[in-house]
Parts: C-alpha cells; structure tokens; sequence
C-alpha cells in the first residue's frame, strides 16, 4: 500500500501559515510600538534577486545599514529598505530616520513606511508580474463567457492564449546604444539551468514537466565605477560559459549609458539564450488554456441544467391548479 503524502502537505502549510502570521504579526507590533531614532548610514548594498525565467529576470532591491544609539546608551544596527531615488542621494553618515522594535533592535524599517505600505508594495508587484496578469485575466474572462454561452467561452480560449504569446514567449529586448566603456568587477554570478529553478513534488510522484532550459544561462552581477567616486551594482545575462575568464573578482570590459549605468552589459559573451528558450513554457500554457476552456464549458452546460429545471412548468396545472374566486367587491 503506498504510502499517504497528505499529512506532510498539510503540515507545510501549517508551517507557511504560521511564518505569515508571525510576519504580519511583528510588522503591526513595529507600528505600534516601534520607537522613531535618527540613525546614521554606515553601510549601502543593492541585493539581487534573480526569478530562474527562461529569457532572464532578476529583482533589485535597495537597502542602507542604519547605526543609532539606544536609550541605555548601547549602539544597534538595522538594515533597512529604501526606494532607489533615496538610495543614490544618501552616503555614508548621512542621517536617516528608523522606527525599531526595543525588544528586537535589528527589526526596523523606515520612518516613511508602515505595514500597509508594504503590503500595497508586495501587492503591486504581485500584480505587476506578467503570470498573475495573464491568469486573472483568462480566469475573469472565462467566467463571464461561461454565464452567456458555449461560443463566447471558445472565443475568449482562444484570445486567452493568443495573448500569451506577447507575455510569454516574446523575449524582452536589451538592446539599446551603449556608446561609454570600462572595466567593472564581477561580484557575483548565477547560473540559470532550469526554470523554475525547483519542480514541486506531488503526492505522488515529481510532476513530469521538465524545467531544464535549452540555453543556460548565466546572470552576472558588475560593480561599475562611477565618475563621482561612488559605484553602483549592474546586472547583465549571458549564455552559460561565453564569457572567457568570468569568475568572481575578474575585472571585465563592460559598455554603458551614462544616464543608465545600472544596464551596463558586458562586451563579452553571447546572448542566445532569450530567443532559444522562448518556448519553455508552452506546453503548461497551452494546457492551462484548454483546462479553463474546458471548465467554461462545463460550468456553462451545468448553469444551464439548472436554470432548465428552476425554470416553471407552462400549460395544465392539472387539479392542484390556482382556482379562480368568483363575484367581486
């Protein structure tokens, strides 16, 4: 008898639930009790995420260390997040306003922020990605059609995944003039195989779609040089194994715009991997396109049997019928 994999699955999200919480839980104590110190910047970093996608993505966050003296006269420090106008004004020792948990000094965020503002910025870029926008569209869409007929839901199927085809397998382009030149140090490189980078296992067995992309690539994070003294962290792609001598520390010929130097690309290496992996997700697409025409159809053809049935009998009501009173007022 094999063995039940349900437990587990309800124990994750046990799990997942109660880290949420947690997280919510202490950002709403932070506004309540967090205590307003003028801090000073002792430290700035530009964090890269990268998303494991077939034609390259990465997120960009910007955060300074803040160092401020607590009532009983210690010292903490804290990371904080800031937009990126904020993040290039700011230097080192400059002042910077924090709220911070007394109990947990290392939890703290900006002044100018709270729990809604970052639940607006998680919600925003929820929405932003490209996925969610194509799914809630489809899913809102295949609904309506659903309530008016079969047609109406085979048509909008299929404008569904037309409109995926701009979303998903129309590679961005990178290419804009980049007359300047220099040389900027590797301070990081991942490389991309599979997208997603984790398949989820089921209850069963491994999904069996395969997340290994035609085209490695490999995402490399450049600290470029500024004019002014201060240097900012650029993020270029390029086909896994192109760029000779690209190791962590190399110091590497890059080209860039100088009103833009955070898309400075490297003068090395090839960039096929865009166009070659173009198609990685066509098979989950066009199955979730004929899944949701499917379950249009079969919520239309189930809405109508029920309104067929809901619907009053016309013609002889037999002897249980409405009997007439006769006479009047």
């Amino acid at each position: 008898m094999p063995r039940r994999r349900r437990p587990t699955s309800r124990l994750e999200f046990f799990y997942a639930a109660v880290i949420l919480a947690v997280m919510v839980g202490a950002s709403l104590w932070l506004d309540r009790s967090g205590r307003l110190v003028t801090a000073r910047v002792v430290a700035k970093q530009e964090r890269i995420v990268v998303g494991y996608e077939p034609s390259g993505a990465w997120d960009r966050y910007y955060q300074v260390a803040a160092a401020f003296d607590r009532p009983d006269g210690s010292s903490a420090q804290a990371t904080v997040r800031v937009p990126k106008k904020r993040y290039d004004a700011l230097r080192e020792g400059d002042a910077i306003e924090v709220r911070y948990l007394p109990q947990l000094p290392a939890f703290a965020r900006t002044s100018d922020r709270s729990t809604a503002s970052v639940v607006r910025e998680f919600a925003s870029a929820i929405a932003a990605l490209p996925l969610m926008v194509w799914l809630a569209a489809g899913v809102t869409g295949l609904w309506v059609a659903a309530r008016i007929g079969k047609a109406p839901v085979i048509a909008v199927g299929m404008a569904w995944a037309v409109a995926a085809w701009p979303m998903f397998f129309t590679p961005p382009s990178r290419e804009v003039p980049r007359p300047m030149e220099t040389m900027a140090e590797v301070h990081g490189i991942t490389l991309v195989e599979r997208s997603p980078a984790r398949v989820v296992q089921t209850r069963t067995r491994t999904g069996r779609f395969n997340s290994r992309l035609d085209v490695p690539y490999q995402v490399v994070e450049l600290g470029l040089p500024l004019e002014n003294g201060d240097a900012v962290l650029a993020v270029d792609a390029v086909d896994s194994g192109s760029v000779k001598g690209l190791s962590h520390g190399a110091r590497l010929p890059v080209r860039f715009e100088p009103s833009a130097p955070r898309d400075a690309q490297l003068v090395a290496g090839t960039r096929r991997f865009a166009e070659a992996n173009r198609y990685h997700f066509v098979v989950p697409v066009l199955g979730s396109t004929i899944l949701g025409v499917l379950m249009g159809l079969a919520y239309n053809w189930r809405r109508s049997a029920r309104q067929a049935t809901a619907e009053p009998r016309t013609g002889h009501r037999g002897d249980h019928g409405i009997i007439p009173i006769e006479g009047g007022a």
